[in-house]
């Protein structure tokens, strides 16, 4: 009897951990992944940049105030046949975005995902380059120079 009795509460504790255990997991999970959307605040300057453009103190007051997703080169009447209102110029367009992030954990991995490169990216944060995709671009910011002062500016 007293055997049984001691199995039933093994049994019991160990379903009350399993539960505990579980619950935590699941808790665990809520903060696996956290996306933040950087979809406004951005700006933008079609063409040329001076060499300057990756620096942090580069002032961009000047450039459009957009949101994401944007493009440039696809403004006016679209049909079957292209109207002479339209804009098809190709180039260079610069993007920056300034951001102000919580400290950063060094046990958690950064990624900026960008679902929206319509041709060719090159991905700089911070003054530094972090990589060049063509669409869509995801680049791991986690293990680079600037994880210890993660995004100030892309």
């Amino acid at each position: 009897m007293a055997l049984r009795v001691a199995f039933a509460l093994i049994f019991l504790f160990s379903m009350a951990t399993l539960k505990k255990a579980r619950a935590q997991a699941r808790a665990d999970q809520k903060d696996v992944r956290k996306v933040i959307e950087l979809n406004d605040g951005w700006r933008f300057k079609y063409g040329a940049a001076s060499e300057t453009v990756r620096d942090l103190g580069f002032d961009d007051a000047g450039w459009q105030q957009i949101s994401v997703p944007h493009t440039w080169n696809r403004v006016g009447f679209y049909s079957m046949t292209q109207g002479p209102e339209a804009n098809v110029e190709r180039g260079a367009g610069w993007y920056r975005r300034k951001l102000n992030l919580p400290a950063v954990a060094k046990d958690r991995r950064y990624f900026l995902q960008f679902d929206g490169v319509a041709i060719v990216a090159e991905v700089w944060v911070n003054g530094i380059r972090v990589g060049n995709h063509k669409a869509p671009i995801r680049v791991s910011v986690s293990t680079s120079p600037i994880n210890s002062s993660l995004a100030r500016t892309i």
